[in-house]
């Protein structure tokens, strides 16, 4: 057992608190080193993960769908559909169409930047190295090859690929010590402890001859929770527990190695269980400026409203007598229209400018962000 230990904390019991959410499943079915009867439909087919928001396809329409959930860029583009109608707007659509493409580009070309460096980590993910015993061998494979049933050897300060059952390690009796932090927050780090019955199975004869089968519940969110049963050839079912899991997300600590069963790959690990999409970002300035941009618009609809009226009752009564506007009988009524050309004169209350200038102060302050050395990891090669 290493002697440079660091403090350990052990798994907490299960309470309700842990608001476990597990899927209906009928479980999952193991067998170790038979990979022709691992075959099954619910098993992902590889261990590749992806947490970007778009697709080349779904992009320009799922993009578009977000931006116009904000109040400005609607509100902006009403003006500029009123402003397309002949007769009625007192100004060019361009006006308001040009700096509306502008705003809606610049946000989209951000998200999209966004997205690509979310794909870069998750392909620099996937392409990790690890070492997998197949045929009867350990080969250098990548994260995204590994499927439900592999057997994978991992080494102090690697990551673990996929949910993996602990069967033995480089320590006796088959602890391991493991950082959640990456998982949980904790910095302290957690014990576990493979089974007595597995525990000697530290060399590759016998990794390779070992003949057991694995079952266990289907996947769910609950990091905490683990129930399965190990049935070893010639004796009878032995209980697993989480304190046996070694989770994706974890980090090996103190130990020189350790080999695990993968149980769980891709976004069937508890890790990717409890990820959600990524957000659409909205800062506090900007869920102000909709408030704010709520309460113009009220004030906006009854100063039109009035204005309108007003016109309509002058035209009532002034109809007959100013003979040089060329009334009709209709323009009594048609004055009740002219609450689209004011709407359109008094849309300058609400300006698309301020909101152009905020866009390009958001890329620029973000490029002052990663351009400042004292936030720049040099071990990482990462900037802010």
């Amino acid at each position: 057992m290493s002697n440079n230990r660091e403090s350990l904390q052990v798994d907490p019991p299960i309470t309700e608190k842990n608001n476990v959410v597990v899927t209906e499943d009928t479980g999952y079915r193991v067998v170790i080193n038979q990979p022709d009867q691992n075959v099954n439909l619910k098993f992902p087919k590889n261990n590749e993960i992806h947490t970007s928001k778009y697709t080349p396809i779904n992009f320009i329409f799922k993009n578009l769908w977000e931006q116009f959930h904000r109040i400005a860029n609607c509100y902006f583009l009403f003006i500029a559909l009123l402003q397309l109608i002949p007769g009625v707007s007192p100004v060019s659509p361009y006006n308001t169409i040009i700096p509306l493409i502008f705003v809606l580009s610049v946000t989209a070309v951000k998200e999209a930047y966004e997205d690509f460096q979310r794909r870069k980590t998750d392909s620099k993910m996937n392409h990790q190295k690890t070492r997998v015993l197949r045929d009867g061998k350990w080969q250098d494979m990548t994260w995204a090859d590994i499927v439900v049933g592999d057997m994978v050897k991992v080494k102090k300060g690697q990551g673990f690929p996929a949910d993996l059952l602990l069967l033995s390690s480089s320590e006796d009796m088959g602890i391991v010590y493991i950082d959640t932090c990456s998982l949980d927050g904790e910095t302290n780090l957690k014990l576990k402890q493979a089974l007595p019955e597995t525990s000697g199975l530290t060399h590759k004869r016998l990794l390779t001859e070992f003949d057991a089968t694995i079952e266990y519940e289907g996947p769910n969110n609950a990091i905490y929770v683990f129930r399965g049963s190990l049935s070893v050839a010639g004796s009878d079912k032995l209980p697993l527990e989480a304190k046996q899991i070694l989770l994706r997300g974890c980090v090996l600590r103190n130990t020189e190695w350790c080999v695990g069963i993968a149980l769980y790959t891709s976004h069937q690990t508890k890790l990717m269980m409890n990820s959600t999409e990524a957000p659409s970002k909205r800062s506090a300035l900007e869920r102000k400026m909709n408030q704010v941009l709520i309460s113009i618009f009220v004030y906006f609809v009854v100063i039109c409203a009035c204005c309108t009226l007003l016109s309509f009752l002058w035209t009532q009564a002034h109809y007959s007598e100013t003979w040089y506007l060329a009334f009709d009988t209709g323009s009594r009524l048609d004055s009740l229209m002219n609450i689209f050309t004011f709407i359109i004169s008094f849309s300058v209350m609400i300006p698309i400018s301020l909101y152009v200038t905020l866009e390009g102060v958001k890329v620029i302050q973000a490029k002052w962000i990663d351009w400042d050395i004292e936030m720049y990891d040099e071990d990482t090669d990462t900037p802010a």
